[in-house]
């Protein structure tokens, strides 16, 4: 592209000339226009945007837009990157320790405190660093002198509670990848926000990205017969790629990946590149509060180096300290945007609101399950198989829909 070429974008056509009117007069030469897709901020869609490239007759002016500069250049990688992700790593484990002093100390001895959800944070297994944050937080707002110190806390927690803006079922769209370790419940929840939006309408279709072994896509090749939806497999970055890019706008798109503990591929430059050229893309981080102090912490770590968007937390049913979730926000807001609290694929499954996670610590305002949260019926259950490690590696097969596996060109890792 030439770099005298400049880009107006608007929600709409009309607008689109408009402004290339007013910015670079009605003589302007006008190259190419496009439709686009763009995630909304915060969301979990799309909203579509009208690009035109014009090549401006008049000189461009101080204020005017500045010319697009499409040069390609790359990113440098120093020989001390390494070296300093050591260091940071050294630091944060001295400084879980301290914490952990901190706790047994703190537990020790006597305490006067006036949050009044002290004790149930605790008890929910949430760190005394993080109660401690809260608590100070609380005081500072001046909640602490309110007359009903109880509804200020829950009032204080709910303003720090951030959840996608998702109002419905019928507002996912796009592409969705979830990201998580092994065993935290990520091909569960895909499977059953799947079924969630196959009953709202949607077209869905499922992405195996770097399958393990042939037990993997036998998964979902029933999951597909029983939704009626579709699914492949991606063996590489630009099969992967060249599958999201062929389902249409009106196609919601789920990605279930490897054990990011594992899998380090998903940290590498090339992946977060791939990511970068793809349209409508949120990424999940999927937490188990099961998991022990050291290893959440890596999580949250992971969470940041993989430049995730949302939360999930999913095992609810089975996790003793669901307050622990506050852990996740001490560092920053980060937002959540699924819960899944059953093990049953036909219920359990929620779109995070304040009030849904208020309610893992006991302190709901409402106490009841929002209308929206409706389950839907997956037939032949029974016929899922097992997603363990047996069998032989996968071969290079297609899981698209409309019966049986069709052959596809092989493409290597």
């Amino acid at each position: 592209m030439n770099r005298k070429e400049c880009r107006v974008r608007a929600r709409s056509l009309e607008a689109a000339l408009h402004e290339v009117k007013e910015k670079y007069g009605k003589d302007a030469l006008i190259l190419r226009t496009r439709e686009l897709k763009k995630r909304k901020r915060g969301g979990l869609g799309y909203e579509t945007l009208y690009e035109i490239s014009v090549a401006p007759e008049k000189e461009i002016r101080p204020g005017e837009p500045p010319l697009v500069d499409t040069s390609d250049a790359g990113q440098s990688v120093t020989g001390n990157a390494e070296k300093i992700r050591k260091q940071i790593a050294r630091l944060e484990k001295l400084t879980s320790t301290v914490r952990k002093i901190e706790d047994r100390l703190r537990r020790m001895l006597p305490r006067e405190d006036d949050y009044p959800f002290h004790d149930l944070l605790l008890e929910g297994g949430v760190s005394s660093h993080t109660v401690d944050i809260i608590a100070d937080s609380f005081r500072k707002t001046g909640g602490a002198r309110e007359a009903d110190p109880r509804r200020a806390a829950t009032d204080h927690l709910e303003r720090h509670i951030k959840v996608a803006q998702a109002g419905s079922w019928s507002d996912v769209s796009g592409t969705h990848l979830f990201f998580g370790a092994g065993g935290c419940g990520k091909t569960s929840l895909i499977i059953k926000l799947a079924g969630r939006l196959v009953d709202q309408g949607k077209k869905v279709a499922v992405i195996a990205l770097y399958p393990r072994h042939s037990g993997e896509t036998e998964r979902w090749r029933v999951v597909r017969k029983m939704l009626g939806i579709e699914a492949a497999a991606a063996y590489s970055l630009e099969e992967f790629r060249r599958l999201v890019e062929k389902f249409d706008y009106h196609t919601t798109v789920l990605v279930d990946t490897p054990c990011i503990l594992t899998a380090r591929k998903l940290l590498d430059d090339e992946f977060k590149y791939c990511l970068s050229g793809l349209e409508c893309v949120n990424a999940h981080y999927i937490f188990d509060l099961n998991s022990a102090g050291r290893r959440l912490e890596r999580e949250i770590d992971l969470y940041g180096r993989l430049g995730a968007d949302f939360c999930v937390l999913t095992k609810l049913d089975i996790t003793p300290n669901k307050a622990r979730f506050l852990d996740l926000l001490t560092s920053e807001l980060r937002p959540f945007s699924f819960i899944n609290d059953h093990p049953d694929f036909e219920e359990g499954l929620h779109i995070a609101t304040p009030d849904k996670l208020l309610s893992l610590i006991g302190a709901s305002r409402e106490g009841k399950i929002p209308a929206e949260e409706v389950s839907f019926k997956l037939n032949y259950q029974a016929d899922l198989p097992e997603n363990n490690n047996t069998g032989n590696s996968p071969g290079n097969e297609s899981l698209s829909g409309g019966g049986d596996f069709q052959e596809r060109e092989s493409i290597s890792i």
